[in-house]
């Protein structure tokens, strides 16, 4: 039995996996389309090819400015990609950290840090967006930490909501009673069974 073969019967079992191989994908062809897929730029423009049907040239036509359909979409998935992934990644490096230290101490520290999560929920985005374009200027950056803080108090609640149920498990109990100190309990039996649901809403 192949070990592609093998693969093929594990994917639709694991819709997880199927989920990774398309980000990979996307990323792969993302990253070495420019190279391998098309010689064109999603600003070129060609008065003579206007909306041209596919073929061997542009694989899938050109709009009304003559530019090629798949290079447009190709360079506007890394962009999109890079945002998403640049956003989230902030977002949680922030986030998770924040959820686990409230989820598990609770007290003042959950009290502080939720009352902080609930204010950027209840602060207008957009205002927030227009206040941050207008001191920092408008950029890829700019835009990265906008959808960054948008999407912490999220990640928060969520990581918050699973440490408190996981710090009353049997497994985490039999740890603290084994002499396991904070760290790590948080980062050997508490964030590996948080980042499952984290997962979900990430995409």
């Amino acid at each position: 039995m192949s070990p592609l073969y093998r693969l093929g019967r594990r994917l639709p079992r694991r819709p997880g996996s199927i989920l990774l191989s398309l980000l990979g994908l996307l990323a792969l062809v993302a990253a070495v389309a420019p190279w391998a897929l098309t010689p064109y730029t999603p600003t070129q423009i060609n008065p003579r090819a206007l909306l041209q049907p596919p073929s061997w040239q542009h694989w899938l036509g050109t709009d009304e400015l003559g530019s090629d359909v798949l290079a447009r979409i190709i360079y506007g998935t890394r962009l999109e990609m890079a945002i998403a992934m640049g956003s989230v990644t902030l977002a949680a490096l922030v986030a998770v950290p924040a959820g686990l230290l409230a989820g598990y101490r609770g007290g003042r520290p959950d009290y502080l840090l939720t009352v902080v999560a609930d204010a950027i929920l209840s602060f207008p985005i957009v205002l927030f967006a227009v206040m941050v374009v207008a001191s920092f200027g408008a950029s890829l950056a700019t835009l990265i930490g906008v959808l960054g803080v948008v999407f912490v108090p999220r990640i928060f609640r969520l990581v918050r909501g699973q440490t408190q149920m996981l710090r009353e498990q049997g497994f985490v109990k039999s740890a603290r009673s084994m002499g396991a100190g904070t760290a790590d309990m948080l980062l050997r039996h508490i964030l590996p069974n948080t980042l499952g649901p984290v997962m979900v809403i990430v995409p």
